[in-house]
């Protein structure tokens, strides 16, 4: 997870006994005056958009410069029946405009497919950077198609997003490129494999793709002489059967949510290239799924390096429990600090037999060096069922250095955990150093890195 932080400004390098009086800004003086307005506005630029609006804090001049330049250079156009503007309007308000940076179009009523390309040669003559192009209308986006081989006539686009869009198959020709094309996002667009590795291929600068919620998408590869990716989002693509970005090593951050893939091929870690960010998120129970079909598991060596790990449950019975002791059990872990386990909110009424003896002989797999560096674990929506308690004792006994086990319980009004275990047990004796917290909300808890799912709880 990448932090923007507004580091301080260098000095001019003289110690500060002997540093002039007069380079010192008056007290309630804006310091930032001096940079010329085309200076700022440069700078800001660069910035990614919650940057550029943390660092206009610095200053009322920035603030102003950067309000003034973003709503010169921004239109956002939701277009609706009887209302104004209409489609023809809109073309008719895009051909007055001189230059357009980003432009956002909503459309809620009926169009065509013609309306769309000249929306996007419109676009193209005001050098827009930013475009974003949504259909809401069901009727309209079963019509309209959305042809891609038009914006290599955007030359300076950078940023695309299409949402309830229907991509057509028209063919792109050799000169046909998106050179600039930095970020792809597609949301509940229909488009298939061979239409997007046609874009990609196109985009030699694209440095984030986010596909969500894609139809007729069954495959994401990209070749290893393809653009140097850094970002990759799949979520809830349905027909999605394999992903392979084996050959991409510049890849820093994927994040993957949806049904088991046996074919999903991430670039191998090392020293020079690893994961700051790894999401991948599954429907159902898969450890036993993925150790029939996976034969070559060990190359997975990244995970030395993992210093935190989040783990989503979507049922909570004795094969979960052994899909976690598996999990730790295959992959070792000796620089992980910070373990968070989202338990499901909704259970079943009827409860399984639980026999604590099988729980016990299957977390003796788990080695006891697994979890060494282990300091906190925080266990979400717990609610006190005898794998939960089981669960806890488990990682009191494994993680021999652990400081913080915090509970966040489902009820207000529950019984308090020393006195739902017998007088000696592990339990007793970590809720009187304070190791185990009791919670009963997660706002006072730590956060993990990935505040950000693709499924409800």
């Amino acid at each position: 997870m990448v932090v923007d932080r507004v580091e301080a400004l260098p000095d001019d390098g003289l110690p500060a006994a002997v540093a002039p009086v007069e380079a010192a800004a008056p007290v309630g003086e804006d310091p930032m005056v001096v940079i010329p307005d085309d200076a700022v506005l440069r700078i800001i630029s660069f910035l990614p958009l919650e940057s550029a609006i943390r660092t206009t804090v610095l200053s009322k001049e920035w603030l102003r410069l950067w309000k003034e330049d973003w709503g010169q250079k921004s239109r956002r156009y939701e277009i609706r029946a009887r209302c104004a503007p209409s489609v023809e309007g809109l073309l008719k308000i895009l051909e007055e405009e001189r230059r357009l940076e980003r432009l956002s179009v909503v459309v809620h009523t009926i169009m065509k497919s013609s309306h769309l390309r000249e929306i996007i040669e419109r676009s193209a003559d005001r050098r827009v950077e930013q475009l974003h192009v949504e259909l809401t209308n069901p009727n309209v986006v079963d019509k309209v198609r959305f042809h891609l081989p038009i914006l290599s006539r955007m030359i300076a686009l950078q940023h695309l997003s299409l949402r309830q869009i229907v991509v057509s198959k028209m063919r792109f020709t050799p000169q046909q490129r998106f050179n600039e094309l930095s970020e792809i996002c597609f949301h509940f667009v229909s488009i298939e494999s061979y239409m997007l590795r046609n874009v990609i291929t196109r985009c030699p600068n694209l440095r984030v793709l986010d596909l969500r919620s894609c139809f007729d998408l069954d495959a994401v590869a990209i070749s290893p002489g393809g653009p140097k990716l850094s970002s990759l989002t799949i979520a809830g693509c349905k027909h999605l059967n394999k992903v392979n970005v084996v050959g991409v090593t510049s890849l820093r951050s994927v994040f993957y949510s949806g049904r088991f893939l046996s074919s999903f091929y991430l670039p191998r870690t090392s020293r020079r290239s690893s994961f700051t960010d790894l999401y991948i998120c599954y429907d159902g129970p898969i450890i036993p799924m993925m150790f029939e079909r996976t034969t070559q598991l060990k190359w997975l060596g990244g995970f030395r390096r993992l210093k935190e790990l989040q783990l989503l449950m979507f049922d909570i019975k004795t094969i979960n429990v052994f899909d976690i002791y598996a999990f730790l059990q295959s992959f070792h872990f000796p620089n992980l600090t910070k373990l968070f386990l989202q338990l499901p909110r909704i259970r079943e009424d009827v409860q399984e037999a639980v026999r604590e003896d099988v729980l016990q002989s299957m977390s003796e797999g788990v080695p006891e060096y697994a979890l060494d560096n282990l300091k906190v674990v925080r266990m979400m929506n717990f609610n006190r069922t005898r794998i939960e308690m089981h669960l806890v004792r488990f990682f009191l006994r494994k993680a021999r250095n652990i400081n913080s086990l915090q509970l966040v319980s489902l009820f207000h009004n529950a019984i308090p955990l020393g006195l739902a275990v017998q007088q000696g047990d592990i339990i007793q004796g970590a809720l009187a150093s304070g190791v185990i917290q009791e919670s009963n909300s997660g706002a006072g808890t730590t956060q993990p890195c990935h505040s950000e799912v693709f499924i409800d709880f």
